[in-house]
C-alpha cells in the first residue's frame, strides 16, 4: 500500500484538522474508541486521505456491495445509500447526487475511498489528535437535527431540535456577548438552514460541529441578555428551547415621562386599570429585571412608581403600577432600548392635507386619543371629534379647493373637545389610521368612467377617475385577462360609465374588490395573449394604456419533460411518479406556448426514455431560442419543500434573467417557500448551446407538496407560471440587448 513519501512533512486534511506527520511514522485509526489498526494504509491527497474501505465496513454498521462490471460501490446504512464509482468523483446519496474532491481508488485490489468525504456524507465525526498520530471515527448518541427562531409576544428564543435526550451546557460570554450552548455526544446536521432573524436582541446563529462529542451552538447578541433553557419532550424529537430577554436596567422620571432603559429595545406591553386607589398596571412581556424599584416622581398626575418581576415561568414579565391622581390614562412609546410612559394630555398642533398621497389628511397632536368621527350628507361634511384635546395655535379656517376638498374649520367645541369639520365636494368614504401621533384620514377616490377604443392593430383603455391616484397594472393567464387595481378608490356601478368593447377585449367587469382598505379591480377579459404600455404618470386621474397581441411566432422552444420510461424519477411515498408529474406539466406548457404562437418541440410527449445526450442534442440541432426541463423535487428530509429553478455553472445573463422570471412566477402562483435560483452541473445544462433552465416544481418527498402535484389544477397552475416566466423574458428581449 502506497506509505512512503518523497517529503519529509505531510498534511493530512481530515475535518479540518491537520496533522502533522513524518513519512517514517505510522498512524493509528480508532473506530468508536477502540484502535482497529496500529498501521493504517493511507494514500495522501491534497483535499482528503483515502484509507482501505474495510476499516470502514469492518468496524462500523455499513453493508457493502461490489459490482465489478462498472467498479462501483454501494454502501448502505440505516438511512443512507452510497454509490460511488471507482476513479470518478460523483457520488449518488440517496436520490441525490454529490460531487466530492476526491474520487475513490483501486489499490492492490481493494478499495481506498476518501475518508473526510464519505465521513461527512455518513454522519460520522472524525478526530485527529497530532501528537499520537491517531485518527478517530466516532457515531454519535444523537443528531442536532434543527435550530428554529421563534418570536412571539410573550417571548422571544431558539428551539433546537435532537434526535435524542442530551446533557448540554450554557454559558454566557462577554466582549462580546454570546451564548455558548454545547450540545454532548452529539451530531451537527450538516443540512441545516441558515435562520431568517428578525431580532433586536439576536444578532446571529451558528451552528458548528465542536469536537467528535459535541456540537455548538452559539447565539451572537447585541448585548446583554437574560436566558433560560425550556426541555420540551414531543413522540419524536427532543426540543430545548433558550429563551432571551430584555433586561431592564433603571427606571427615571423626566418631563418627558417614566423613562425604563433596557439593554436591548422592549417589545410587547400591555396597560390596564384599576380602581380604589387609581392605578394603571403595564406588563412588560419578555424582560426581565436587573432588581426591583419604588421611584416617588414629580408628576402632576402620577404620585408613585413600583417595578418587580411579576413573571418568570413559563415567561418573563416585568410588572410596572403607576399610582395615579384621578382618573389619569398613560401613553406608551418605544425611544431606542427605552420604554417612555406619559400621561395622556394632548394638544392639536398641525393640520396637513396631501393630495400626492391619495387625499391625505393628517392631524398631528402631541398624544394619540379615540376620535369620534360623523359623515354628514348635508353639507358633504366630515366631522371629526378630539376628547382629552386642546387647540392651540391652529387657525380656524383652511382655505384647499382640491379635487375632493374645499377647506377645513376647527373649533374648541368644549373644554376637553377640539372639533375638525372638513368640508367636501363630495362625500365620499373615508379611512382612520394613526402614524405616530399623527391622525390620519384618507379620502377615498371613485371610479367614474371606463372606456376601449381600436385603430389597427392596437387596443386602447381609458380609465377616468374623480381624483388622482395611484394603480397597478398585470396580466393573468388561463383565461388571459388584464386587470388594474385602483388604490383608495370607490366605485358606483349606477354612475359608472362602460364604453363598448373593442379590439382586443372580449368583456369588462368592476367591482369593489377589497373594502378594507379600499380597492377597485377592472379586469379586461381578452381574446388571447398580450404586451401593454402605460402611457399615463404613475399618478394620475386618467389612466391610459396601449394594447397589443402578444406572439411568439418564430420562436422555438424545446420542453423536456424529465425521466420517463423505465427510468421514474423520485417517487413519493404514495407512488406518485416524478416522470407523470413532469409530463402532465410540460403537455400544459405545450399548449399554452401554442397559442401564443410558438413552435414547440417536446423532448417526449409519452412515458418513455430519452437519454440525457438525445434531450439535449434536440435543442441544440434546432438552434432553439429557449430549452426548459420540467421535474419535481425529492429529498430525504421529509421537512424540506418549495420550488426552486437551475441553471448551469457558467450560465450567461440572459439564462439568469430567464431563470429569475420563470422562480418569481412559480412562486407568486403556486405560493410555496422560493428555494431561489440556484446553478449546478447538470448534463442538460451544461451540455445545452442555448438558453437553458432546469425548473423543480415542489417536492415529491414533503407531505404537503406531494398532495399538491397530485392535484390537476396545481399542475395547471405550475405551466402557466412556467408560461409566463417565459413570454416576460422574450418581452424582455423585445425590448433590450444583451
Amino acid at each position: 500500500m502506497p506509505k512512503k513519501l518523497s517529503i519529509v512533512v505531510v498534511l493530512i486534511l481530515i475535518s479540518v484538522v491537520s496533522l502533522q506527520v513524518n513519512a517514517t511514522q505510522e498512524i493509528k485509526l480508532e473506530v468508536n474508541g477502540n484502535i482497529v489498526t496500529e498501521d493504517l494504509d493511507y494514500k495522501l491527497l491534497d483535499e482528503d486521505i483515502l484509507i482501505p474501505l474495510h476499516n470502514l465496513t469492518d468496524n462500523l454498521p455499513i453493508k457493502v456491495r461490489w459490482f465489478s462490471a462498472i467498479e462501483t460501490l454501494q454502501l448502505e446504512t440505516e438511512d443512507r445509500t452510497v454509490k460511488l464509482r471507482i476513479g470518478d468523483r460523483n457520488l449518488q446519496v440517496n436520490q441525490q447526487m454529490v460531487q466530492v474532491p476526491v474520487a475513490a481508488e483501486l489499490v492492490a485490489q481493494q478499495p481506498m475511498v476518501p475518508l473526510n468525504a464519505l465521513g461527512d456524507i455518513l454522519g460520522l465525526v472524525i478526530d485527529v489528535e497530532s501528537d499520537n498520530k491517531i485518527v478517530k471515527i466516532s457515531e454519535t448518541r444523537a443528531e442536532l437535527k434543527a435550530i428554529d427562531y421563534l418570536k412571539t409576544d410573550d417571548y422571544e428564543g431558539v428551539k433546537i431540535t435532537t434526535s435524542e435526550p442530551i446533557n448540554y451546557q450554557l454559558d454566557l460570554v462577554q466582549k462580546p456577548y454570546r451564548i455558548a450552548f454545547d450540545l454532548e455526544r452529539t451530531a451537527l446536521n450538516r443540512d441545516l438552514d441558515k435562520l431568517d432573524l428578525e431580532s433586536q436582541l439576536v444578532r446571529d446563529v451558528r451552528a458548528s460541529q465542536f469536537d467528535s462529542r459535541t456540537a455548538r451552538v452559539v447565539l451572537d447578541l447585541f448585548d446583554n441578555v437574560d436566558y433560560q433553557i425550556k426541555e420540551l419532550e414531543n413522540d419524536d424529537d427532543y426540543n430545548y428551547l433558550l429563551q432571551v430577554s430584555s433586561i431592564i436596567k433603571d427606571i427615571s422620571h423626566s418631563e418627558e415621562g417614566l423613562k425604563i432603559d433596557a439593554t436591548r429595545p422592549l417589545q410587547a406591553s400591555s396597560v390596564s386599570y384599576l380602581s380604589n386607589p387609581q392605578r394603571a398596571v403595564i406588563d412588560i412581556k419578555n424582560a426581565a429585571l436587573a432588581e426591583g424599584q419604588t421611584l416617588e416622581v414629580d408628576d402632576p398626575l402620577i404620585e408613585q412608581v413600583r417595578m418587580s418581576q411579576y413573571q418568570t415561568d413559563p415567561h418573563n414579565v416585568v410588572r410596572i403600577v403607576l399610582d395615579l391622581k384621578d382618573n389619569t390614562k398613560v401613553n406608551l412609546a418605544h425611544q431606542d432600548e427605552s420604554l417612555i410612559v406619559k400621561s395622556i394630555k394632548s394638544e392639536l398642533e398641525e393640520i396637513v392635507y396631501d393630495d400626492t398621497q391619495g387625499q391625505l389628511l393628517s392631524f398631528d397632536l402631541t398624544e394619540r386619543v379615540e376620535p369620534e368621527v360623523m359623515a354628514l350628507a348635508e353639507g358633504n361634511r366630515l366631522v371629526i371629534d378630539l376628547p382629552d384635546t386642546s387647540k392651540e395655535v391652529i387657525e380656524d379656517q383652511i382655505d384647499i379647493d382640491s379635487e375632493l376638498v374645499k377647506g377645513i374649520r376647527t373649533s374648541q367645541f368644549s373644554d376637553d373637545i377640539t372639533r375638525i369639520v372638513v368640508d367636501l365636494k363630495e362625500l365620499v368614504p373615508y379611512e382612520l389610521g394613526w402614524e405616530g401621533n399623527t391622525l390620519q384620514v384618507r379620502l377615498m377616490n371613485r371610479l367614474l368612467g371606463v372606456g376601449t377604443t381600436s385603430e389597427g392593430l392596437k387596443t386602447e383603455l381609458g380609465l377616468s377617475l374623480l381624483a388622482p391616484t395611484e394603480y397597478e397594472v398585470y396580466k393573468l393567464y388561463d383565461p388571459y385577462r388584464l386587470v388594474i387595481d385602483l388604490e383608495n378608490t370607490v366605485v358606483d356601478k349606477e354612475q359608472l360609465a362602460i364604453s363598448e368593447k373593442l379590439g382586443l377585449v372580449k368583456d369588462v367587469r368592476v367591482s369593489q374588490f377589497s373594502a378594507d382598505p379600499k380597492q377597485v379591480r377592472v379586469v379586461f377579459d381578452l381574446d388571447s395573449d398580450i404586451t401593454f404600455d402605460v402611457e399615463s404618470d404613475e399618478r394620475t386621474k386618467d389612466i391610459d394604456l396601449k394594447l397589443n397581441r402578444f406572439n411568439l411566432k418564430d420562436t422555438i422552444i424545446v420542453v423536456d419533460a424529465g425521466h420517463g420510461g423505465y427510468d421514474p424519477g423520485a417517487i413519493s411515498p404514495s407512488g406518485l411518479r416524478e416522470k407523470d408529474v413532469a409530463l402532465d406539466i410540460s403537455l400544459t406548457l405545450e399548449e399554452l406556448l401554442n397559442d401564443a404562437g410558438a413552435k414547440v418541440i417536446m423532448t417526449r410527449r409519452d412515458d418513455y426514455f430519452v437519454d440525457l445526450m438525445e434531450r439535449s442534442e434536440i435543442a441544440n440541432s434546432l438552434d432553439a431560442d429557449l430549452f426548459i426541463s420540467i421535474h419535481a423535487n425529492s429529498h430525504t428530509d421529509q421537512r424540506q419543500s418549495g420550488t426552486e429553478t437551475y441553471i448551469a455553472r457558467d450560465a450567461d445573463e440572459q439564462e439568469i434573467v430567464l431563470a429569475e422570471y420563470i422562480q418569481q412566477n412559480k412562486v407568486e402562483k403556486l405560493g410555496r417557500r422560493d428555494r431561489g435560483v440556484k446553478k449546478n452541473n447538470l448534463y442538460v445544462l451544461r451540455n445545452t448551446e442555448v438558453p437553458a433552465v432546469l425548473s423543480e416544481v415542489a417536492f415529491l418527498s414533503n407531505p404537503e407538496d406531494e398532495g399538491l402535484l397530485k392535484e390537476d389544477s396545481f399542475k395547471q397552475e405550475a405551466a402557466i407560471a412556467l408560461y409566463k416566466g417565459i413570454s416576460q423574458y422574450f418581452e424582455l428581449l423585445l425590448e433590450e440587448e444583451f
